[in-house]
């Protein structure tokens, strides 16, 4: 019993703190939005193309000498001496960990003093240092920390990969790289906790990187880790190395471009056409490494390819993944020859899975002139997912979505709340969980007509 009461109150601190968090504004303006989406095709591309891995590129090409600077270990580590790269990475170490304090310690004092001005500026001001450590820059902050443990771990010396002389296995390097790869795993767990906690099932969210689909992201962050892992520490088996990269971006672009898991379908398509390229990047380094001629003529063949074929990529995967969005939402034009919306009995469509009944709820995001959803939109997507209800009767998660239909687009608070109660009866998972808790906040919010407290109570009633 005192257990389980642990467990659950060390639960709810924990939603507590990711709540505090995505409940800030701040970076929410269009032009960092682009940023962010340009950076996101942009870091993973440098990790696959940069001289490391052996393509010809002409390094002192003004365009280079600023991009390359988007994942900063490599340009630190030519630049630079062994000790001033192990000297960033106890800064950027340092500063995971006080990222978590920070909020460790901000929910608690918000959780006292709800109110307080200046507990709510440091609440944006740690909204964006999380922003920028944990996600704009997460694929340069992994990379960076994972790279002290590229090593020939199969040869008798143990020496670093790249940084000549240094021991891997021995003092102090075994120390710097051990505290790297704790800060990595920390790093990379926080992140995974920031992605559900910025999953949004509210119907009407208007953030443009607004996201429901908090599961698939998980997956395609881990994807992320492995190519960061595989693309910064297997250089002394470059072949294994470049196919096991290809694999993970793969699965990237496949979790992308199946499962939709943004809300704007503009979002959708530019970042899958985006991983597209630097799959297209991954994929011509392997048969490049694969082949038996890897003279310098056939590194810069293929360094050509790449740089005068990624934007006819880009745009083919643009078309591409755009077909694909349109083909996925023309199944919820069946549920408009319902006789009515109202009996949903009538099977017009069999739905997969879960997620494709969320991803046809989508077609109610069609606001009027006062910000409102059409009532035609509204009710087609009442029916989509009251369908979708009747086909997973048992899935929390079809429940949560209601709960948010009718918080956000009927304003109706009770019965949200008892769409909660049935959601908690079925077997949330740990991400459902929090779904609920963010819910019921929101639930809160609207009751009392401002902004609500940290109050958990609510929460733990739908235990």
């Amino acid at each position: 019993g005192d257990l389980l009461e642990q467990r659950r109150s060390f639960q709810e601190g924990v939603f507590a703190c990711m709540y505090t968090l995505v409940r800030q504004s701040a970076l929410s303006s269009w032009h960092f939005v682009v940023l962010k989406i340009v950076l996101e095709g942009l870091m993973p591309f440098i990790v696959a193309f940069n001289p490391s891995t052996g393509w010809d590129i002409d390094t002192g090409n003004p365009v280079w000498q600023v991009v390359r600077w988007a994942v900063w270990r490599s340009p630190i580590m030519r630049i630079y001496s062994y000790n001033v790269y192990i000297r960033i990475m106890y800064v950027m170490a340092g500063a995971v960990l006080l990222a978590v304090v920070g909020l460790i310690w901000l929910t608690i004092a918000m959780r006292k003093q709800e109110q307080s001005k200046w507990l709510r500026q440091m609440a944006t001001m740690l909204h964006v240092a999380y922003e920028l450590i944990f996600m704009i820059f997460y694929v340069s902050f992994l990379d960076y920390l994972v790279f002290t443990a590229n090593c020939r771990f199969t040869d008798p010396s143990k020496e670093h990969e790249y940084f000549t002389g240094v021991k891997c296995l021995q003092m102090p390097h075994v120390m710097h790289m051990s505290v790297a790869l704790v800060a990595a795993v920390v790093h990379f767990c926080v992140t995974a906790l920031l992605v559900v906690a910025s999953s949004d099932l509210n119907p009407l969210s208007l953030s443009y990187l607004a996201s429901p689909d908090a599961v698939s992201r998980l997956k395609i962050l881990a994807a992320k880790a492995a190519f960061i892992i595989f693309a910064a520490d297997l250089q002394s088996w470059p072949k294994i190395q470049t196919v096991l990269m290809s694999i993970a971006v793969a699965f990237i672009c496949w979790y992308n471009f199946r499962k939709l898991p943004f809300y704007r379908m503009l979002v959708n398509v530019i970042w899958c056409s985006l991983w597209i390229c630097v799959l297209y990047t991954c994929l011509m380094l392997a048969v490049l490494e694969l082949r038996k001629d890897s003279s310098l003529a056939r590194r810069r063949q293929y360094t050509l390819y790449v740089l005068y074929g990624i934007f006819p990529v880009l745009a083919g995967g643009i078309v591409v993944c755009g077909v694909h969005a349109w083909w996925a939402m023309r199944p919820a034009r069946k549920f408009e020859d319902l006789p009515s919306f109202r009996d949903v009995r009538v099977q017009k469509h069999r739905f997969a899975h879960v997620h494709e009944v969320e991803l046809l709820s989508r077609v109610m995001r069609r606001l009027d002139a006062d910000g409102g959803v059409e009532e035609d939109a509204a009710m087609l997507g009442d029916a989509v997912i009251r369908a979708g209800m009747l086909t997973f009767p048992n899935s929390p998660f079809l429940y949560v979505l209601y709960a948010n239909f009718l918080l956000e687009v009927r304003k109706d608070g009770p019965a949200a709340r008892t769409q909660l109660q049935l959601a908690a009866k079925h077997g949330p998972s740990l991400v459902e969980r929090y779904q609920i808790y963010c819910t019921l906040e929101a639930s809160k919010r609207l009751k009392d007509g401002r902004d609500g407290g940290m109050d958990l109570q609510a929460y733990i009633e739908f235990r």
